[in-house]
């Protein structure tokens, strides 16, 4: 798949002159075989912005809303812009790397739509329901090309792949693909080349899995799985260094490589009693967990030989926190609550330690959270 001309950086406008004098073009169409064609989707966004994100929104099930916030780009202080309402009540969000189009998943069933922000308007507006079928989706995500949409299927175990249509990045289903019991979020990464994705499993003790990820089709090929004690819950990466989170405060590290096999550094450790969620800051090695029993976000150290170490003192969340997400730059962090209906916010120095900004006022049972980075 290939993204059209407007979605074009200004870099990737100067190579395409640069091209053209050698005789080179760029096509929509062409092959990634033409040594004379360079393909659209390697220039389709811009490189990361060290500025605050555009806008958060929060899915709020119980309102059947999407919050919208806009974020100051001087301050980074939220704004609240309003609320849209789509056609189904939406769980989980992902942002598009375009930083214009976000994907939202009810989580009923497997329904997926895709909504458009309008950053002038400060509006989302519903592009289509992608697909619907029973089952019961975990997690979206979308891969860092931006080509595709991959959901997690938890009672099914299953995980569905869907195109990215380019112009209108409508999201059409392209594909189900069986996995072990109870997939969890999942992970990206490209090791040596390699893209990979990796798919914790629970209920405990079953594990996680690696599987290929087919570059043009986005389809999966089972590649590894490690045996690991836990409700499994996520994968954090950084290069070829893997910390595997349960849901029961655990972290196991871990060595992966381009094959998709897994190699264990030292042993398990048990440094919380519960994770709800969690997020790797963008740079640091410094993974930040909310627990929903306790009302904290805590912040640990991780280090691939395995050893886990709290890196500031925990904070509180509001109450019931559910998800956890940091902003491009790493200078902020954003918690949703159920039970308060809030969107926390904390800046985050340059060492990683997070202080308290403001919360944010939702809907009823603000669940899934996507940000807009600036482009």
């Amino acid at each position: 798949m290939r993204f059209p001309l407007t979605y074009l950086t200004a870099a990737g406008a100067v190579l395409a002159a640069a091209l053209a004098t050698q005789g080179c073009r760029l096509d929509a169409a062409c092959s990634d075989l033409d040594p004379n064609c360079a393909p659209l989707a390697f220039l389709a966004y811009a490189p990361a912005s060290a500025g605050y994100p555009r806008a958060v929104f929060t899915a709020n099930v119980t309102a059947g809303t999407i919050s919208i916030l806009s974020v100051n780009s001087s301050s980074g202080e939220l704004e609240n812009a309003g609320a849209m309402t789509p056609t189904l009540p939406l769980s989980y969000l992902a942002a598009h790397p375009s930083q214009d189009f976000v994907y939202g998943l009810n989580g009923g069933g497997v329904n997926l739509l895709s909504l458009r922000y309008d950053a002038s308007a400060r509006t989302l507006t519903q592009v289509t329901n992608a697909f619907s079928a029973a089952g019961s989706a975990l997690s979206v995500h979308i891969d860092p090309s931006g080509n595709f949409v991959h959901v997690s299927d938890d009672a099914n175990s299953q995980i569905h792949t869907f195109n990215v249509v380019p112009d209108s990045f409508q999201a059409t289903f392209s594909n189900t693909f069986g996995v072990g019991n109870n997939p969890r979020k999942f992970t990206y990464a490209t090791i040596a080349g390699v893209s990979l994705i990796y798919v914790p499993l629970n209920p405990g003790g079953d594990g996680i899995e690696s599987y290929t990820i087919n570059t043009t089709t986005g389809l999966l090929t089972v590649a590894g799985s490690q045996a690991v004690a836990g409700f499994n819950y996520e994968l954090l990466v950084r290069g070829s260094a893997g910390w595997l989170l349960s849901g029961d405060g655990r972290v196991q590290a871990m060595q992966l490589d381009s094959l998709g096999s897994f190699t264990l550094s030292g042993a398990q450790v048990n440094p919380l009693t519960s994770i709800q969620d969690c997020v790797l800051h963008p740079t640091l090695n410094i993974a930040y967990t909310i627990n929903n029993a306790t009302n904290l976000m805590t912040p640990l150290e991780l280090t691939a030989d395995g050893a886990v170490a709290q890196n500031a003192l925990a904070l509180a969340t509001g109450t019931s926190p559910f998800r956890i997400a940091i902003s491009r730059n790493g200078k902020l962090l954003f918690v949703t609550s159920t039970s308060d209906n809030l969107l926390t916010v904390y800046r985050v120095d340059a060492l990683g330690v997070p202080a308290l900004l403001a919360s944010y006022p939702t809907g009823t049972n603000p669940q899934g959270i996507a940000v807009l980075e600036t482009r």
